[in-house]
């Protein structure tokens, strides 16, 4: 199976590039830049895509020899659409933000059409099920305990500089997982 993820080169889409791997999937990872797509590449991504421009779905369906069966999605906007339109008839999309502040209108005749499922995720309906969280974060410790996840860890920022690392996330100049140092 292929799968598309994007902002291969932050936290999340580091981790998920990781994880569709050890599942076995072909990864076409999409990224900002040269960097992150050379850190996307160091972590067993199959192929990378620049995630800019407006010919990305031509140039993800390139990358996986044709449409995806899988495809994460975050970014919102015209991006949603472009990646849509890469994910074959029975694939699936799972939207998890939209990161660009634009919402997207779903297509639902393409969908039926297509025979694609769509599903969102949000975190906190997590919190209310006192063991699909705590299992998850287990098996994530000791994937990476083990060495078979690697965290891509990012700049810290002192609390006072909190601003500064919404900034760079919201400029995508950031790489990996950010935090803030509540002690400095």
């Amino acid at each position: 199976q292929s799968v598309v993820i994007p902002a291969a080169g932050g936290g999340v889409g580091s981790i998920a590039l990781q994880l569709a791997k050890r599942a076995g999937a072909k990864v076409i990872a999409l990224a900002s830049t040269e960097e992150k797509r050379r850190m996307a590449q160091d972590l067993g991504a199959d192929a990378v895509v620049d995630s800019g421009g407006e010919d990305l779905t031509e140039r993800i369906l390139e990358a996986a020899a044709g449409p995806v069966h899988v495809a994460l999605e975050m970014t919102g906007g015209d991006t949603f659409h472009q990646i849509l339109a890469a994910v074959a008839p029975r694939g699936h999309v799972a939207v998890y933000g939209y990161v660009s502040g634009e919402l997207a209108e779903v297509p639902t005749r393409s969908l039926m059409e297509r025979s694609i499922t769509l599903s969102g995720f949000w975190l906190p309906h997590l919190y209310t099920d006192r063991s699909a969280l705590p299992t998850s974060m287990r098996a994530l410790f000791a994937a990476v305990s083990s060495g078979d996840l690697r965290p891509v860890i990012g700049r810290t920022y002192g609390l006072a500089d909190a601003s500064s690392a919404h900034r760079d996330l919201g400029t995508r100049s950031a790489s990996g997982k950010l935090s803030l140092d509540t002690a400095g």
